[in-house]
């Protein structure tokens, strides 16, 4: 009855609300032609932003954005929807585009924000994450949008948080204010999906050796040295494959896409986007659980005999794409990523399937990574104080892609190319000659495919077929679901600024020695002989319950423990 409720409340302020596809509603359409058709009236009474004296808007802004995006896909600024809009929102907006790839996304952001030469909007997926959003909110670098997300400046957005104010309950930081747009579809597995990365193994490679699909520690590292001793697996000529490879990370915590962390649950305790966890009642911090030295022991082990990638703590992210699900030729026999539909396009079969999550010979049950930020709230949209005095015009720009129709351009492809509108809320997505979906590397030529925002709700849109990625999402979930860490209920997600300083201090050299200490401990050795110290060193030199009370709400701080 609820789910009716909302749609029927939704469909209602849609219709009250006049949803446009374009920028702005039509008197606000005609106020801005007016006001941009006499430029030496503008040049007497405005200024160089587009507003008059009295703060009203005279003609467009200028705006920078710096937008993320894949490395393989297609910048923002030379995509079809994105001239569109462009052309249908040119009297509220001029944009200067910095295309940023996600191989330099790291050094970008950073470089930019520390030396305060950042751009009035930052957009594409997961572009600033969880804890950044904080700080930056603290320190008035990103400003809030709330106030414009009305019926009047973004109709499209408002009457979908309207019809599900759980959203924009979501989407509000504890100040009340919100400093981020989220893309988020209300449709498909990929909704229920709660973690992150998925194992994959070669089943090619496994019926060539003579292996069934592993279910244990033991039996992967039989599995591994079998791929190694087998030689010239792919039938390339070269002695080229790799038994098994991840991402390790260089920042935060460690990657969480494609990620060894995730690989650590297989002990006991998987690594996440917080460092820490709740379990048995007690929040704990990863690092330093005795499940660790198990999962370290068992690595170093694949890393002395030449079954783990030797690049692993050195690769970045296109590098190992290249090597797993961007490969022609398969190299790798186990590696993690997000899913096998691009790498079995690629390779023309079922080459790649899921691996389970393994037991090991410690007896601790197996868990699996949690994403914290879940896959049903995209981070898409953040603007920054650079745009002080020009958020209304923004507001309504940004707003052009939360339409039923860009968002469909942004979450699924192109309409008219890569989905067809059969009839009411009915869809059908294209396939190629061979009965597949396009890639979304193809798809972003046209479209801010997957990085761009967008809002669906389940009411809104409906595909007339299930799309592969929903299917491949089921089956995995129904593989990990028994094995995903709990909710967390002790994050503190608004610290006062003192605090958000302090923990800023604090968290970088936490994260450097464990990131740092592991990485020697896998290639290099040791981890028996100085487990004592580095637990001694992250309690007494590197203040980690100081941290850990500035992370965690104060109700839940006596659930704290380091022992």
């Amino acid at each position: 009855m609820r789910k009716k409720a909302l749609a029927a409340a939704f469909m209602s302020v849609m219709m009250a609300a006049g949803v446009l596809s374009g920028c702005g509603d039509s008197s606000t359409q005609s106020t801005q032609n007016n006001a941009s058709g006499d430029e030496a009236q503008k040049e007497d009474t405005g200024n160089e932003d587009g507003q008059d004296e009295g703060g009203e808007s005279s003609g467009p802004v200028d705006i920078t954005i710096m937008a993320l995006r894949d490395d393989s896909y297609t910048p923002w600024s030379e995509t079809t929807m994105i001239k569109e809009i462009e052309e249908e929102c040119k009297d509220l907006v001029n944009i200067t585009w910095i295309d940023l790839p996600g191989s330099m996304k790291a050094e970008k952001l950073n470089l930019a924000f520390s030396g305060g030469d950042y751009p009035d909007l930052v957009m594409g997926s997961w572009a600033i994450e969880g804890t950044n959003v904080v700080d930056y909110a603290n320190q008035g670098i990103l400003l809030p949008m709330d106030e414009y997300i009305t019926p009047e400046i973004m109709p499209n957005l408002s009457a979908k948080l309207e019809a599900r104010p759980e959203w924009k309950e979501g989407i509000t930081l504890d100040d009340g204010h919100i400093y981020e747009l989220v893309s988020r579809a209300e449709m498909g597995a990929a909704y229920d999906r709660t973690f992150n990365d998925e194992i994959l193994i070669n089943a090619e490679w496994l019926e060539a050796v003579g292996k069934e699909m592993p279910t244990t520690t033991d039996e992967l590292y039989d599995v591994l040295k079998a791929f190694k001793e087998a030689g010239d697996l792919n039938g390339n000529g070269e002695a080229d494959e790799l038994p098994m490879s991840a991402c390790y990370g260089t920042t935060g915590w460690g990657d969480h896409i494609n990620g060894m962390y995730s690989m650590f649950g297989w002990f006991g305790i998987a690594q996440n986007q917080k460092g820490m966890q709740e379990k048995d009642g007690k929040i704990i911090f990863n690092a330093m659980q005795p499940e660790w030295k198990d999962a370290v022991s068992f690595f170093h082990k694949l890393y002395s005999e030449g079954l783990l990638d030797m690049e692993t703590f050195t690769h970045d992210g296109s590098t190992y794409n290249a090597k797993t699900i961007n490969s022609e030729t398969p190299m790798v026999g186990v590696y993690a990523t997000w899913n096998n539909i691009s790498v079995n396009k690629l390779l023309g079969s079922d080459v790649y399937q899921v691996m389970p999550v393994l037991k090991s010979s410690n007896g601790e049950e197996p868990q699996w990574a949690r994403r914290y930020t879940p896959i049903t709230f995209t981070g898409t949209v953040w603007m920054t104080d650079k745009a002080e005095g020009k958020q209304e015009q923004i507001m309504k720009f940004l707003d052009t892609f939360f339409s039923t129709e860009r968002s469909i351009e942004s979450n699924n492809g192109k309409l008219g190319k890569y989905v067809t509108h059969v009839e009411g809320n009915t869809y059908h997505v294209e396939k190629d000659e061979q009965g597949n979906t396009f890639a979304d590397d193809v798809k972003s030529a046209e479209s801010t495919i997957k990085y761009g925002p967008y809002m669906l709700l389940a009411d809104e849109v409906v595909f007339d077929e299930v799309s592969e990625s929903d299917m491949n999402n089921a089956e995995v979930i129904e593989v990990y679901k028994d094995y995903v860490q709990p909710e967390p209920t002790f994050v503190n997600n608004w610290m006062s600024a003192e605090d958000s300083a302090e923990a800023t201090l604090l968290e970088p050299d936490l994260q450097d020695y464990v990131r740092s200490t592991i990485a020697k401990w896998i290639t290099e050795g040791g981890v028996e002989e100085e487990w004592d110290s580095y637990v001694s060193t992250l309690k007494d030199n590197l203040q980690l319950e100081k941290w850990m009370k500035m992370k965690v709400n104060d109700s839940m701080e006596d659930k704290i423990s380091i022992e």
